[in-house]
């Protein structure tokens, strides 16, 4: 799991950049993946695609399928403030 502590005190955006970057990365490919039949299988849909990503060899198995879990905390300010970040 990542842990994303957000203090509120950069724009919304940023957070959002933050989020993309972390797709990205999740995305990425492992060293020796074959593009195409990663294509192929990201196109079928499944488990099968995180074969070929470069993530799932270095966080251990959880048994939950998908991206790395990103976890957020929101402190610093009032409740309302809080509430309008999510």
């Amino acid at each position: 799991m990542l842990l994303e502590v957000d203090r509120l005190t950069e724009p919304v955006g940023d957070l959002v950049d933050r989020l993309r970057r972390y797709t990205e990365w999740f995305e990425l490919l492992a060293p020796k993946a074959d593009a195409d039949k990663e294509r192929v299988a990201r196109h079928s849909g499944g488990a099968a695609v995180h074969a070929f990503r470069l993530w799932p060899g270095l966080y251990p198995a959880t048994g939950h399928e998908g991206y790395v879990p990103v976890a957020f905390v929101f402190t610093g300010k009032t409740d309302v403030q809080h509430e309008s970040r999510m």
